[in-house]
């Protein structure tokens, strides 16, 4: 059996023995050395013989190579005791034999060579390829040796058959060995009865077992659709992508390109690794992965459809489905996407705003009028409007509600934009840089590192794409705010839509000219209601004259509305004009809102252009043209409302003037020169004095103009051009809406009557300022049903404007406006207020000096006293006291009215009177010594008791007075002495004399207290 190399006598399947050595046992021979089992290597050393027992040719075990003594480790040289370790041993060294001829090059490196290095396997290769090239020429001189002898036995073989087949040795062909054919077939024909059913399940195991290998080998992509499955129901898209694309790649590298397998079934593809009858069943398994794929595909463009998912989840989902070769390309679809979901909110929240406008138009029973504010209003507005408590306060206004909507929609606009823009710009940068596309074509390396270049052409739609969303928000806005539409078209849209106010009804007791310079003596009319604009629809500059009693106000330019931007195709409608009429409202509602509105904007403005979108030029500038439209378009209209509201702001007077005699008595010693020789203990007239004297309606209007010019400032911005381009605009409106208040005074004093609710009768306590109360004022009550009290108080008011306010709001207009404000000083404003005062001012001397003039007419000319023929001096006659009595209830009546005025008042009276005293003597033919000293001692009393008013002008016909007395007595004595013959002696006159001085001190001390308002503490000597 060891001859043979069994281990049993019934073995189970065969073995190769042509390898192995003869046994060196009973009845054999040791086997020849092949010269194949020479050693390619010297044998000569001893330690690479390997023997397995006692007469057992010895093995060659020298490493080829030449790195180690032997192939056999250590362990394995060891000598191996009977047959199966033989076996065991022969069956190992036959795959590291290089001489066996199931030699394996894998297994010899693997268990011989495992550790050895590649600078070892060099050496080793030089080495083997020298030991080859000498066995070749060991070979070539065997050959060369032994040539002859090889010739001579085939020629002895040839020769020795040919011998046999002549002398009939061989019969036939199988001579010989016929008993053996038939006992072999006979044996193949019981082995192939016994044996076949097992060859030929040995045959299905076989093929079995290959097909389980084959299984086992492609387990993975038989395996693919289950796993497919599993990560798309998971949602687990990285796994399958990862998954498809490696069975992709082994149905590939198997069985070719997939566009000539259906074509080349019959011919083997070059590329294919497996046979093609193996194709089918791959083809089938693979069907089934597309169709899971494709439900993945379509599952990932759903989750593409969700515009609010996150840009860096759609970018996975994205790659996903370009990794899983999707058509069509999933970015420029979502590009698309996202351009008309972004449209679509912008249109979708302007319809809201539409239908909100519409509801709050359609309100039949609004909570109160839109915009309509009375003293109690504006009061509390100009407290409030500062905080977020006037939007409370006046929530049931219309305009409020509508302006608050307004304000809502632009927000959500901006943030609309300031929300999508950005990440549509990340989108479109994925779409012009491919970054998707490379990532698909590369397997890694650097080239995501790389700096990618934008597509020109992808670039340019993206940045089209852009500009069509700027656009729509820029056209928004103008629809909105009825860009298109001029100011004082809706605001004749406003007054026809209202109720309007009539003006009040004109007075026919009072009559002064304002249209001519000579405004003495001639009739004013009522304020007349604003013009109707020529055409609604013009875009030309409309010039909005002012009511005003200076022929030379100048107009006021109202810059006009910028034409309206062109829409997109799928632009929403245009708003009915009745729903801009909001833009009419009051200017603190307008202020407050468009304060909010702009800053919306410009927040807008300044996040869109952080984007630094490429090429983004015409994109800033659009958005920059849209936030300078409205920035104009909250200018206009602020200014318009308040030359509107500056129009009606008379409706405010409530005739009540707020006690500062802290104030009046401060402005008197800093800043009036008291008279020569006289000590002022109460001051009647200063510039500060007439500052505090002023009704509540100046101060009114002057709280709300310094807002208005404080917000208009914010709504401008900082930026110079910004300024620049509305200040003009800020001035003639400033400058307008004086020339509108004084109107508004004019009106209220020559023919207004008081509008508002008699809720100040009487002195009452009032607490104003903020929210809780600072200070407490005593209010004065007036008594305005006289039109010389409206006179005086418009006089207040006028002085107040001209020495306060206006120069206030100048200040405030400069600091504001820098350098844009240009010439900000309003001189026309100022003449004009001087002209208006001086036409008051003689309006109002013209009724008070009428009755002065009557009184000493009355009392020098017709009260019987015949002036040529008295001879003593009587008391002053009671006219003086009369015409003095006069001057004290003006005084009275001026005082109530303002301390300050009282000075002015009284000069130009005394002035008035001395005059008509003047007029009056000149009219006497002639006086007598008493008849003059009588004259002399009224006029005397009448000049030191109003001296405190005593003028220039005043002295001057008072000296006239008192020459023309002495004249006329003159010519009347030399008239008298010589018709009586007995002229007056000097002691007489002395004596008349003496009695007209005792007389005006008796005069003087009846008097004392009756006049102590004209007098002043004498401190120098009388």
């Amino acid at each position: 059996m060891a001859f043979y190399g069994m281990q049993s006598l019934y073995p189970q399947t065969w073995g190769d023995t042509r390898d192995l050595p003869a046994s060196g046992g009973v009845g054999s021979t040791p086997m020849p050395k092949s010269p194949t089992s020479d050693s390619i290597v010297s044998t000569d050393s001893a330690p690479n013989q390997a023997v397995s027992g006692a007469g057992e040719a010895p093995l060659d075990t020298s490493d080829p190579l030449g790195i180690k003594e032997s192939i056999l480790g250590r362990a394995a040289r060891r000598r191996r005791s009977g047959v199966a370790g033989y076996m065991a041993e022969m069956d190992q060294l036959s795959s590291l034999l290089i001489s066996s001829r199931t030699f394996d090059a894998k297994t010899f490196l693997r268990q011989v060579h495992k550790a050895t290095s590649y600078r070892d396997f060099e050496a080793g290769a030089d080495r083997l390829q020298t030991a080859i090239d000498h066995k070749e020429d060991v070979i070539k001189n065997l050959v060369k040796t032994h040539f002859s002898k090889f010739v001579n036995a085939k020629t002895t073989i040839d020769s020795f058959y040919d011998q046999m087949r002549n002398r009939n040795l061989i019969s036939s062909d199988g001579y010989g060995i016929a008993p053996f054919d038939n006992s072999i077939d006979a044996v193949h024909a019981d082995a192939s009865v016994l044996y076949k059913p097992l060859l030929d399940r040995r045959v299905q195991a076989e093929k079995i077992r290959a097909t389980l290998a084959v299984l086992g080998q492609w387990k993975f992509f038989f395996n693919l659709p289950s796993v497919l499955s599993t990560c798309a129901r998971k949602h687990k898209y990285d796994a399958l992508v990862r998954d498809y694309q490696k069975g992709a790649y082994l149905m590939q590298s198997s069985f070719g390109d997939p566009g000539r397998r259906m074509g080349a079934s019959n011919a083997k593809d070059k590329d294919a690794l497996l046979p093609q009858h193996h194709q089918v069943v791959f083809e089938k398994v693979w069907g089934e992965v597309s169709d899971i794929v494709a439900e993945a595909r379509k599952a990932l463009f759903q989750n593409l459809a969700d515009p609010w998912t996150p840009l860096d989840v759609q970018e996975r989902y994205m790659s996903y489905l370009i990794d899983l070769n999707a058509e069509p390309d999933p970015v420029q679809m979502y590009l698309e996407r996202q351009y008309a979901w972004i449209q679509q909110r912008l249109s979708s929240a302007y319809e809201i705003h539409a239908k909100v406008l519409r509801d709050l138009a359609t309100d039949p029973n609004p909570r109160r009028p839109a915009s309509v504010f009375g003293l109690t209003d504006l009061r509390r507005a100009l407290n409030i409007v500062r905080s977020q408590d006037f939007e409370v306060a006046f929530v049931d206004d219309p305009h409020v509600q509508q302006f608050k909507a307004t304000q809502l929609l632009v927000r959500q606009l901006c943030d609309i934009l300031m929300d999508t823009l950005p990440e549509f710009w990340r989108l479109c940068r994925i779409y012009c840089g491919g970054r998707l596309q490379k990532q698909k074509g590369s397997d890694g390396g650097d080239g995501s590192s790389r700096k990618r270049r934008l597509d020109s052409k992808k670039l340019e739609m993206c940045q089209s794409r852009i500009g069509d969303i700027v656009s729509l928000f820029c056209g928004l806005l103008a629809r909105i705010f009825f860009a298109d539409t001029p100011i004082h078209a809706l605001r004749v849209l406003a007054r026809t839509t209202l109720a309007p106010q009539s003006p009040p009804p004109a007075s026919e007791e009072l009559s002064v000219e304002v249209s001519s310079p000579n405004w003495v003596d001639s009739p004013i009319p009522p304020p007349p209601p604003p013009k109707e604009p020529p055409d609604a629809a013009s875009t030309s500059p409309v010039q909005e004259e002012p009511v005003s009693p200076v022929a030379s106000t100048p107009p006021v330019v109202v810059s006009p509305a910028p034409p309206s931007r062109t829409l997109p195709p799928a632009s929403p409608t245009q708003l009915p004009l009745t729903y801009g009429v909001f833009l009419t409202a009051h200017p603190l509602t307008a202020c407050f809102f468009f304060i909010k509105i702009m800053a919306e904007l410009t927040r807008c403005q300044d996040h869109v252009r952080a984007v630094r979108i490429v090429g983004d030029e015409n994109i800033l500038t659009a958005m920059a043209g849209a936030v300078t439209m409205i920035r104009q378009r909250a200018v206009d209209v602020v200014c318009s409302a308040v030359l509107h509201e500056s129009r009606n702001f008379y409706k405010y007077e409530d005739w009540t003037f707020e006690q500062d005699t802290t104030t009046t008595a401060k402005a008197a010693a800093t800043n009036s020169g008291p008279v020569p020789g006289i000590a002022t203990s109460q001051p009647l007239s200063q510039t500060l004095a007439l500052a505090a004297d002023s009704t509540t309606l100046l101060k009114l209007f002057y709280r709300l103009h310094t807002y208005v010019v404080r917000c208009l400032h914010r709504i401008a911005g900082s930026s110079p051009a910004a300024l620049v381009s509305v200040a003009e605009a800020v001035r003639s409106a400033m400058n307008a809406s004086m020339f509108a208040a004084l109107d508004g005074l004019l009106w209220a004093a020559i023919c207004g009557t008081s509008q508002v609710a008699d809720e100040n009768a009487g002195p009452e306590t009032r607490a104003v300022m903020g929210n809780t109360p600072i200070w407490k004022r005593r209010v004065k009550a007036l008594d305005i049903s006289q039109p010389e009290v409206r006179i005086l108080v418009a006089i207040c008011n006028l002085q107040f404007l001209r020495k306060s306010a206006l120069p206030k709001l100048t200040t405030l207009y400069i600091d504001r406006f820098g350098d844009a404000a240009g010439s900000a000083e309003p001189y026309e404003l100022y003449d004009a207020m001087s002209q208006l005062d001086s036409l008051l001012f003689r309006n109002y001397i013209t009724r008070t000096a009428g009755g002065v003039s009557s009184v000493v007419r009355s009392g020098i000319l017709f009260e019987g006293l015949d002036w040529a023929g008295l001879t003593r001096p009587q008391e002053v006659r009671p006219y003086v006291f009369r015409l003095l009595l006069h001057l004290v209830t003006t005084h009275a009546t001026v005082s109530a009215v303002s301390r300050g005025l009282v000075r002015r008042v009284l000069q130009e009276l005394f002035t008035v009177l001395a005059a008509d005293l003047l007029g009056a003597v000149r009219s006497v033919d002639a006086f007598s010594w008493g008849g003059m000293l009588q004259a002399t001692l009224e006029t005397q009393f009448i000049h030191q008791t109003l001296t405190a008013y005593e003028t220039e002008s005043c002295t001057q016909f008072l000296t006239l007075v008192y020459d023309s007395i002495e004249r006329s007595a003159e010519q009347g004595e030399d008239g008298a002495g010589v018709a009586s013959g007995q002229p007056m002696s000097q002691p007489q006159r002395d004596e008349l004399l003496a009695r007209v001085k005792l007389l005006l001190a008796d005069a003087k001390r009846a008097t004392d207290v009756q006049f102590s308002c004209f007098r002043e503490m004498v401190v120098g000597p009388p």
